[in-house]
């Protein structure tokens, strides 16, 4: 259901969504196929985060629907030193599923206290 999504998510921005739904809109977007708009929103998250604080775990989230699994975890990484509070969802959130049993990925739930 990525065209409902996607609409849900152009919604939310319009009304002032965060950038986590930026960041859910980009990761649909790579996970639908549409590589090059998830990469248009990459780079505005990157954008954004040269002037202002953008959570690791957002890059992370649109690094993972490009199925860019290293520069993700690169990012969760940050997000660790970053105490970016949406990594309190890895273990729930079913869009992280790909990097289950990663030995990286597994580390970092190590660290954070999670457990896989």
């Amino acid at each position: 259901m990525y065209r409902e999504a996607l609409l849900a998510f152009d919604r939310a921005t319009e009304v002032g969504g965060s950038l986590v739904v930026r960041a859910a809109a980009g990761y649909t977007l790579a996970a639908s196929g549409r590589c090059d708009e998830a990469r248009a929103i990459l780079n505005q998250l990157k954008t954004r985060a040269a002037q202002a604080y953008v959570p690791p775990s957002n890059l992370a989230l649109v690094h993972l629907g490009l199925g860019e699994q290293e520069e993700a975890l690169n990012r969760l990484e940050e997000a660790v030193d970053a105490r970016d509070l949406l990594l309190t969802f890895l273990t729930v959130e079913p869009r992280w599923a790909d990097l289950a049993g990663h030995p990286r990925f597994t580390a970092l739930l190590e660290k954070v206290r999670l457990k896989q």
